[in-house]
C-alpha cells in the first residue's frame, strides 16, 4: 500500500469493524478536534496517535493495517478502559482519512490555486479600477456533527489576498436591538435573522425547509464555507439517497451507502441534502422521504437476525415511499421486473342501487398480481417462509393510469362492502351510466392487447346501445283522471320502463332537465330523455317509497297539461278520446267553448271580459284551477261575479263560494256583488260576532272575509265545503310559508282561483306559492322546482328553461295588459274602492262620530241650524280626518290608532301600478295627509313629486313628473286643483271625497284632458259605512240636498230640515 493521499479502508469497511454507536461518538470527537496527535507511516502498517478523553491527559493509539488475501485487516489499542475497537481508535482513523481527503483534494486544485496567487500579486502592482477598501463582512462557517449540520456565522475582515481574519461567532444578543449593526449588509442582517428565529434549540442547526433556504441564500454570498479550514463551498449535482444493509456482531445495520471518491455528510433540511466533505460541495439528495424522517431512519439501532423479516415490514409501513434495501438474506426475496397491466370490465353489484359499469386495474409484477400504487416504492408480500418485496415500477404505473385517462376513465370511490376484486377502480365519471363514454375504450381494446395489456371482460358488462325510443302510453279512467305508462318496443314485445326509472331516480336522485336516462335492459342501454318524463318527474318520486313500482300511474286531469301536445310522437292514446281532447284545449285556447254571459248580470262585459268568463268555465269544466292575472282596473271582481251567476244558473253551485280578500276591501266586495250579482246572497264574515254565523253558510251563495280571519277562523272553514275559493291580491300568499298561504291550502273546495295584478314580484317562488293554492303538484316539490326552473332561470337567465315554465302554467294564467285591451276600454274607468276600517280605526271613528253627533244635535235646539253652520262643517272636519289618518287628529286617543284603511291600500295597490308603469296622481284636501303619504314613499322607495301650497318650485315639480322619472305627484286641492296640465298621468287617486263632484272632476282633468292618449283610471277611495259613503250616497242619489250641504260656509244658508243634516252622524 502506498500514501498517494489515497486512505486504504472505505467508511463502510469502518462502519463494519465498529458499533454504531461507537461510530457516531467517534466521529464527533473527530469534528470537536479531539485528535490531537496523528503519526503514520506511508504504508499505515504502524499509526500512532493521540486523542482526549474525560481525562486530564490524551488516551494513546497504536494502529495497524495490514493486507491479506486482498482484505484490509485492522489491528488496534487504546490505553483507555476499553482497549480496542473503541471510539478513541476510530476517531483518529477518521481524522487520517480526513486528512488524507483534504490532501488529494488540494492537490487536485492546486494548479487554480498557484494561478489565483499570481493574480493576487500582479493586482498589487496594478489593481483594478473598481477596488475598493474592504470592510467587516459575515462569514458563513459550517459544520458536521453527529445531531446534522451547523453554522457557527462569524463577524471576519477580509484580507487583500481574499482570505479572512480568525473573526468572532456573531450572538443572537449582537442583533436584538431594533437597529441593524452599520458593518452589518441588509441581505445579511435579514439571513441571521431568520436563522436566530428558526433555531429555537439553540443548536445552531440547519434542517427542515427554513434551513434549505438559508443555505441556497449562504452559498449565494461567496461566504460559505468548511469548518475551520475554511473550504469555499460549492453546490454539485444532485445524487440518489442509497442505503444498504450490514451485516454486524450486533444485527443487521441500516447505512448510507458511499459513492465512490466522495464523503458525505446528510443534512437534515427539507428536501434532504448531503455535505462532500472531499469535494467541498453541497448538493440535493433525490429522496422519497423527508429530512427528519431520514434523519430518524439513521438513528435505528442495529436489528437482530430474528426480528428482520418483521422490522422489515414495520419499516414498509412506517415509510411507504422509501425504497429500502433488501439484506443478504435467503427468507428475503426481491422482484425488480417489467409490470404488465391487467385490466378486467365488469359490473359492479352495489347495495340499494343501480349496478355500476366499472374497469378494475391491476399491475402483474411475474406471477405476482397487485393493486395500482403511485406511493410505495416497493411492496412486501408474505408467502409461507418467505418475505418477498417487489420493486414497484412507478413509470410504467403511471403510464397505465394516463393511458385510462385518455379514454375517458377516472378514478372511482366504491364502498368498502361492494368490492369484488383487490385493484384500482375506474368508471366515466360520477353519477349514472352513460355507455357512450365507455366506446372509446372498448374500441381501442385491440390496440392495448398488442402493447401487452391484459384484458378480462365480463358477460355482464353490457354498453351496447339500444336504438329505439321511448313512448308514453295514456288511457281515460273512468272515474275521472287518466292512466300513463312510460314504455318502449323492442323486437315487437313492449317494455315498461317506470320500474327501472324509479330504481334509476333511487341511486341517482334528480336528473338535470337536459340529461339522458340511461336504463338497463338485457339487450343493452337504452336511452331516456329527460324531457320526456320531466313534467311528470314529481308525481314518479312518489313511487319511490313503494317496495314495487306500478308499470302505470294515475293522474289527475289537470296534469293532462305536462302531457305534450296534440300529434306529438312520443304519446299514445288508448281508448282516451276525452283526454285528448281536454290537451288539445289546453295547449289551444281558441279551442275553448265561448260562454254567453249570465242572464243575471247586471253588466256588460267586454270582448276580454267574456273570454275570462269562457276561460273561468272552462277550468271549472275539468275540474282544473287558475290564476286571472289582469292588470288593475280590467274587471277582476266583475268576471268573477259573472262566473259564479253562471255556475248558480246552471245549477253547480251546489256549495257557497268564498272569497278571501284584503281587510280593506271587504266593503267593496259586499257593493260590487250588490250592484253586479244582486241575486247572489252575499255575507260578509267579519267582527266580534261573526262565529254566531258560520252554522248559516249553506244559507248563502257567497262568503266574504279576510286574510288574517282566514287563519283565525281556519278550524270553521275546514268543516266546510266550498264551490269556489277565490283569492283577491292573491300576492298576500306569495310567501309559501306564510300563515295565510298554508290556511288557505287546507280549505276544501271544488275550483280554487287566484286574483291578482301581479302574480310575480320579486322571484318565481312568488308564482310557485300561487299555483300550489289553485293547481298542487303543477309545479312539482320546492326541490325540483328550484333545481329544474327557479336555479336557471334566475342565476343563468336560461331562456329555455323560461319557455318550459311559461308553457306549462300558459293554461293556467290568464293575463291580460292595458295595452292588450286598449281597444275596449273607455277613454276614462271611474272606480269606486269601497274600504273596510280595522278595529282600531273603527272603534276611533265612532267614539269622534257619537260625540259630534251629540254635540252637533245639541247646538241645533239652543242656536238653530242657521247659526250653528260653522259648528256643523267642524265636525264633519273630524270625521272626514278620522276616515283618512288618526294622525289627522289633534286628540290622544287618536295617537294609539296602529292601523290606516286607506294607506294600506295605498301600500298594497301603489307598488303593483307602478310596476305596470303607471304614472299616478293623488289628490287630498289635506296638506298633513300628503306629508304621511309621503313618508310611506320614501319607504316604499317611490320617486314623486309634490304640490302644496308651500311648493316654492312649482314648475320643477311638475317638470320632474311631466318628462322625469317621479311616478307619483301628491297634489292638495287648493295648489293643483285647477290651472294643470299633467297628461303624463293615466291614474288619478281621490284619497279623500271631495264636497263638489265638479271640483273633483277639475282635479280628474288635470289627467283627463286633450293631449292625453292613455285610458285613464280614476280610484275614489271611500270608507265604508262612515259619513264618506252617505255623502257618496248624497252626491248619485239626492244631488240637490248634497249641493246644500257642500254650499254651507260659503254665504249660503241652510234651507233643508236639520234632520238631514243629522243624517250624516247617524250610525246607519
Amino acid at each position: 500500500m502506498t500514501a498517494d493521499f489515497v486512505f486504504p479502508v472505505s467508511t463502510e469497511q469502518l462502519q463494519l469493524w465498529f458499533h454504531p454507536a461507537t461510530f457516531h461518538k467517534a466521529r464527533a470527537y473527530f469534528l470537536a478536534g479531539k485528535v490531537v496527535q496523528l503519526d503514520y507511516e506511508s504504508d499505515f502498517s504502524q499509526i500512532r496517535s493521540q486523542v482526549w478523553g474525560d481525562g486530564f491527559s490524551p488516551f494513546k493509539q497504536l494502529i495497524s493495517l495490514s493486507e491479506r488475501d486482498g482484505q484490509v485487516q485492522l489491528t488496534d489499542s487504546c490505553s483507555c478502559s476499553e482497549g480496542n475497537r473503541c471510539k478513541h481508535v476510530l476517531a483518529a482513523l477518521l481524522k487520517l482519512k480526513h486528512q488524507l481527503d483534504q490532501l488529494q483534494q488540494k492537490a487536485v486544485q492546486q494548479p487554480v490555486r498557484q494561478l489565483n496567487q499570481w493574480f493576487s500579486e500582479a493586482e498589487q502592482y496594478n489593481p483594478p479600477a473598481n477596488t475598493v477598501k474592504t470592510e467587516d463582512t459575515v462569514l458563513y462557517e459550517l459544520r458536521p456533527s453527529s445531531l446534522g449540520l451547523q453554522l457557527l456565522p462569524k463577524r471576519v475582515k477580509q484580507a487583500k489576498n481574499g482570505s479572512y481574519s480568525k473573526g468572532k461567532i456573531i450572538a443572537q444578543s449582537e442583533l436584538s436591538g431594533q437597529v441593524r449593526p452599520l458593518w452589518l449588509a441588509e441581505d445579511d442582517y435579514r439571513l441571521l435573522q431568520q436563522f436566530f428565529a428558526f433555531d429555537l434549540r439553540r443548536q445552531a442547526l440547519l434542517e427542515d425547509q427554513w434551513g434549505y433556504q438559508l443555505l441556497l441564500k449562504m452559498l449565494e454570498t461567496g461566504r460559505c464555507v468548511l469548518d475551520e479550514e475554511r473550504r469555499e463551498l460549492s453546490w454539485g449535482e444532485t445524487l440518489p439517497l442509497q442505503l444498504r444493509w450490514l451485516k454486524s456482531k450486533a444485527g443487521w445495520q441500516l447505512l448510507q451507502l458511499m459513492p465512490k471518491d466522495r464523503e458525505l455528510e446528510l443534512v437534515y433540511t427539507d428536501p434532504p441534502c448531503y455535505l462532500d466533505l472531499v469535494n467541498n460541495q453541497l448538493g440535493l439528495l433525490d429522496s422519497d422521504i423527508a429530512g427528519r424522517e431520514l434523519k430518524l431512519l439513521m438513528r435505528m439501532p442495529p436489528v437482530p437476525a430474528t426480528v428482520l423479516q418483521d422490522s422489515m415490514k414495520r419499516l414498509q409501513q412506517i415509510f411507504p415511499k422509501l425504497n429500502l434495501p433488501v439484506p443478504d438474506d435467503s427468507a428475503v426475496q426481491k422482484i425488480e421486473s417489467k409490470p404488465a397491466p391487467v385490466l378486467q370490465l365488469k359490473l359492479l353489484t352495489q347495495k340499494n342501487k343501480v349496478s355500476k359499469a366499472v374497469a378494475v386495474l391491476q399491475m402483474a409484477y411475474g406471477p405476482h398480481l397487485l393493486p395500482l400504487d403511485l406511493q410505495q416504492s416497493q411492496t412486501q408480500l408474505q408467502l409461507d417462509n418467505q418475505t418477498v418485496f417487489v420493486r414497484r415500477d412507478r413509470d410504467s404505473e403511471i403510464k397505465a393510469l394516463e393511458t385510462l385517462s385518455q379514454y375517458g376513465l377516472r378514478s372511482a370511490p366504491v364502498e368498502q362492502a361492494d368490492l369484488s376484486a383487490t385493484g384500482a377502480y375506474f368508471d366515466c365519471g360520477e353519477g349514472p351510466e352513460n355507455p357512450l363514454l365507455w366506446q372509446p375504450l372498448l374500441q381501442a381494446i385491440p390496440e392495448l392487447k398488442q402493447q401487452g395489456w391484459r384484458i378480462e371482460q365480463d358477460k355482464a358488462f353490457n354498453q351496447a346501445v339500444i336504438h329505439a325510443k321511448a313512448y308514453l302510453e295514456v288511457t281515460d279512467k273512468h272515474t275521472g283522471g287518466f292512466g300513463l305508462a312510460i314504455q318502449v318496443e323492442i323486437d315487437g314485445q313492449h317494455i315498461p320502463l317506470l320500474p327501472l326509472i324509479t330504481q334509476w331516480l333511487r341511486s341517482y336522485g334528480l336528473p338535470a332537465a337536459d340529461e339522458t336516462l340511461w336504463l338497463s335492459l338485457p339487450q343493452g342501454k337504452l336511452p331516456l330523455p329527460v324531457s320526456l318524463i320531466q313534467p311528470l318527474i314529481d308525481t314518479i318520486v312518489e313511487l319511490l317509497n313503494l317496495k314495487k313500482a306500478p308499470s302505470e300511474i294515475e293522474l289527475p286531469d289537470y296534469k293532462a297539461a305536462l302531457l305534450p301536445g296534440p300529434g306529438a310522437e312520443e304519446i299514445r292514446y288508448l281508448n282516451a278520446g276525452r283526454l285528448q281532447q281536454l290537451v288539445t284545449q289546453l295547449h289551444h285556447f281558441d279551442g275553448i267553448e265561448d260562454i254567453a254571459a249570465p242572464a243575471s248580470l247586471k253588466a256588460q262585459l267586454r270582448p276580454y271580459q267574456q273570454q275570462g268568463l269562457s276561460w273561468l268555465c272552462f277550468l271549472r269544466r275539468f275540474g282544473l284551477g287558475g290564476i286571472l292575472a289582469d292588470d288593475m282596473g280590467l274587471g277582476k271582481t266583475v268576471q268573477t261575479l259573472a262566473f259564479l251567476l253562471n255556475q248558480q244558473e246552471a245549477g253547480l253551485l251546489k256549495h257557497p263560494a268564498l272569497i278571501v280578500c284584503p281587510t280593506s276591501l271587504l266593503g267593496n266586495w259586499a257593493q260590487e256583488a250588490a250592484r253586479f250579482a244582486p241575486s247572489l246572497k252575499v255575507l260578509t264574515l267579519y267582527g266580534p260576532k261573526r262565529q254566531a254565523l258560520f252554522d248559516q253558510l249553506e244559507n248563502y251563495d257567497l262568503i266574504v272575509t279576510s286574510y288574517p280571519l282566514l287563519v283565525r277562523d281556519l278550524a270553521y272553514y275546514q268543516t266546510h265545503h266550498f264551490s269556489l275559493m277565490a283569492l283577491d291580491e292573491a300576492q298576500h300568499i306569495k310567501n309559501a310559508g306564510s300563515q295565510s298561504a298554508q290556511s288557505a291550502r287546507l280549505v276544501k273546495a271544488d275550483f280554487k282561483l287566484a286574483l291578482t295584478g301581479t302574480p310575480l314580484e320579486n322571484h318565481l317562488g312568488e308564482l310557485k306559492a300561487l299555483f300550489d293554492f289553485v293547481l298542487p303538484g303543477l309545479l312539482g316539490t320546492e326541490a325540483r322546482f328550484q333545481q329544474v326552473f327557479r336555479k336557471p332561470i334566475e342565476k343563468s337567465a336560461d331562456a329555455e328553461r323560461a319557455h318550459a315554465l311559461r308553457q306549462r302554467i300558459a293554461p293556467f294564467m290568464l293575463r291580460r295588459t292595458k295595452k292588450q285591451v286598449a281597444t275596449e276600454l273607455p277613454d276614462k274607468t271611474e272606480i269606486l274602492q269601497l274600504l273596510e276600517m280595522e278595529s282600531d280605526q273603527r272603534n276611533l271613528y265612532e267614539s269622534i262620530r257619537l260625540i259630534m253627533e251629540t254635540k252637533v244635535r245639541e247646538m241645533f235646539l239652543r242656536k238653530g241650524v242657521a247659526a250653528s253652520q260653522m259648528e256643523y262643517l267642524d265636525a264633519l272636519l273630524k270625521l272626514r280626518q278620522a276616515c283618512c289618518d288618526a294622525r289627522l287628529l289633534p286628540i290622544e286617543q287618536a295617537q294609539l290608532v296602529q292601523n290606516n284603511a286607506k294607506l294600506q291600500w295605498l301600500r298594497d295597490t301603489l307598488p303593483e301600478m307602478i310596476e305596470e308603469g303607471r304614472k299616478v296622481l293623488i289628490f287630498s284636501q289635506f296638506s298633513s295627509m300628503l306629508s304621511l303619504i309621503e313618508q310611506e314613499l320614501q319607504y316604499m322607495d317611490i320617486s314623486y313629486s309634490k304640490l302644496t301650497g308651500q311648493t316654492k318650485k312649482r314648475q320643477e315639480q311638475i317638470d320632474e313628473f311631466q318628462q322625469g322619472d317621479n311616478s307619483v305627484f301628491l297634489i292638495s286641492l287648493k295648489a293643483g286643483g285647477t290651472g294643470l296640465n299633467l297628461t303624463a298621468a293615466d291614474t288619478v287617486i281621490h284619497y279623500d271625497p271631495w264636497w263638489n263632484p265638479a271640483a273633483e272632476n277639475q282635479a280628474t282633468d288635470r289627467a283627463y284632458r286633450i293631449g292625453q292618449d292613455k285610458q285613464v283610471f280614476v280610484y275614489k277611495l271611500i270608507i265604508s259605512k262612515t259619513v264618506e259613503e252617505k255623502v257618496q250616497q248624497l252626491q248619485q242619489f239626492k244631488q240637490g240636498l248634497a249641493d246644500q250641504i257642500f254650499s254651507l260656509g260659503q254665504s249660503h244658508i241652510w234651507q233643508g230640515e236639520a234632520q238631514d243634516l243629522l243624517a250624516l252622524f247617524s250610525e246607519d
